[in-house]
Parts: structure tokens; C-alpha cells; sequence
């Protein structure tokens, strides 16, 4: 069984606010004394980007470990940002999450239990926030 039509458009979105959220972390990074005041920002980010992920693997085959980008996210989070490993791991990590791909399929968590205890599907969820946004 083939994911929806809108369920293909939900996960694009999905990976389009990875890369906005991405480029937002490298726009930060880029202005030194921005940085260190904003590191709090890039770890919230960090942690979207590691939801958005586990999100779009639940409804298909992922390229890439998903686990490997945990570890580094708690390399990052658990860091105060003043050191150049830091620096890079956030590089490599926003360059590695923008070239994972998936192969959509309805073999994901929530998309084989959903019919059987009612868990909405992606295109209601990216129905719901979408009608959230508009609040």
C-alpha cells in the first residue's frame, strides 16, 4: 500500500522546514557574537530538526542511521557551544540531515497501527497544523 497523494505533500513540507530550520542554524553560526548569545536557539532547533526526522522515518525507509544524528544532537545539546568541535558538529549535522532521503511507504510505526486504534494519519496531522498555524 502507497502513501496518499497528500501524505507525500505533508512529508516534502516536512523536510522543507528541516532545511529552513538548517539554513536558520547557519545564519546564526555566521555572526560570531550571535552565536554564543543565541547557542540556546540552535539546540531548540537541533532538537525540531530530530523530531521532524523521527516523524518523516515513521512513515518510510530512511537512507541514514537516525540514530547516529541523536548522538550527535547530544553532542551538540549537552555542549555550551564554545568549542570548535562543537562548531563543527553542528556544520556536519545540517549539512547530514539535508541529505537524508526517504522512500515513502506505509511499512512506518504509526501508519500500521493507525486504522486499528485511531491514530490519525500525516495528512490529518499536517491538516491539524496547518489549521493551527492559522490561529
Amino acid at each position: 500500500m502507497e502513501i496518499t497523494e497528500n501524505e507525500r505533500m505533508v512529508l516534502i513540507q516536512k523536510k522543507n522546514d528541516i532545511c529552513k530550520l538548517t539554513q536558520e542554524i547557519i545564519e546564526i553560526m555566521d555572526d560570531e557574537t550571535e552565536y554564543f548569545v543565541q547557542f540556546i536557539e540552535i539546540k531548540k532547533k537541533v532538537i525540531e530538526i530530530i523530531s521532524l526526522l523521527h516523524i518523516i522515518s515513521d512513515f518510510g525507509e530512511c537512507s541514514r542511521d537516525l540514530g547516529a544524528f541523536a548522538n550527535v544532537a547530544r553532542k551538540i545539546i549537552g555542549s555550551d557551544g564554545g568549542d570548535q568541535l562543537t562548531k563543527f558538529y553542528i556544520e556536519l549535522f545540517c549539512v547530514y540531515v539535508n541529505a537524508i532521503s526517504y522512500t515513502p511507504s506505509s511499512k512506518g510505526l504509526f501508519r500500521s497501527i493507525h486504522g486499528k486504534i485511531g491514530i490519525p494519519g500525516i495528512a490529518e496531522l499536517g491538516a491539524l497544523q496547518a489549521s493551527n498555524t492559522r490561529k
